[in-house]
């Protein structure tokens, strides 16, 4: 005898695998990492869903900043991690891969195409450590 499945356990069987989905992905989101990778002739920004390839040759400007500050428009990460489109006035709306509890430094690269990309690492040595390191593959800017 074939036994019926009703409505309601349909349901909750949905309703379980939604809150399933939904705590995977948070677990997801907060034990992610924001890798920086570097080759010869460009470096690779990565978190959870974005990946950026920047070519040294594409970078117009590298700065290290002290202060930052910017407005959301579409972002992920929660407390510990922030990535995502961030605007301000200063770069307009750009990408933004940060560590939250790093408020102290932050590598801006504003490239040729127009664009601005935002990130620094867990701690102000290690961010100031790697900006040394990329300063070291990016051209000065032309003089005017």
């Amino acid at each position: 005898m074939a036994r019926r499945i009703s409505g309601a356990n349909i349901l909750i069987t949905a309703l379980c695998l939604i809150a399933i989905a939904v705590f995977a992905f948070v677990l997801a989101i907060l034990f992610s990492s924001i890798t920086i990778t570097e080759d010869e002739t460009s470096f690779t920004l990565h978190c959870l869903y974005h990946t950026e390839v920047i070519a040294y040759e594409d970078v117009e400007e590298i700065e290290l900043s002290y202060s930052y500050e910017s407005k959301r428009i579409f972002s992920l990460g929660g407390i510990s991690k922030a990535f995502g489109t961030y605007q301000n006035e200063d770069f307009g709306e750009h990408y933004r891969l940060t560590y939250e509890e790093n408020k102290h430094n932050y590598v801006i690269v504003r490239k040729k195409d127009g664009t601005t990309t935002v990130f620094n690492l867990k701690t102000e040595p290690k961010t100031a450590e790697l900006y040394a390191e990329l300063r070291t593959h990016i051209p000065p800017p032309e003089a005017e």
